[in-house]
């Protein structure tokens, strides 16, 4: 990863997050036993995180991410981030619908050697909920 910066790192990675074709590079952001500190709760590891991902894309296979706000300090990268996609797949129980989302949320990064080790993140899934369920 040469010389990029953490909050390079996380830009990077939401590049390849947002180009389908590339969304298998986008994992290289986390270490081998990050944890992800989310609701629902995530076991730790990188199977794990891949196993959300892979499934959230398949809800939302044309979701995009735009950086709202993003800084850093030290090992921390903090980013503020808005979501749009499409609802083409099963998600929280729910049957695709067709229906656009746009969500907006929040994330802090911690990292260790170049690699994301611990994340926190917090997104308003219950208005997801609302917009694909009509509301």
């Amino acid at each position: 990863m040469g010389n990029k910066t953490n909050v390079d790192r996380l830009r990077t990675a939401i590049e390849r997050f947002n180009t389908p074709d590339e969304r298998e590079s986008y994992f290289e952001l986390y270490a081998p036993g990050a944890v992800l500190h989310r609701s629902p709760p995530l076991e730790p590891g990188l199977d794990h995180i891949k196993v959300f991902y892979r499934g959230y894309w398949t809800a939302f296979p044309d979701i995009e991410l735009t950086i709202q706000a993003i800084f850093g300090a030290d090992d921390f990268v903090g980013c503020a981030f808005r979501a749009a996609a499409t609802h083409r797949g099963e998600f929280l129980g729910r049957p695709a619908t067709g229906r656009s989302v746009v969500y907006d949320g929040v994330t802090l990064l911690r990292f260790e050697g170049g690699r994301c080790v611990e994340r926190w993140s917090q997104t308003d899934l219950l208005a997801v909920l609302r917009q694909i369920e009509g509301g």
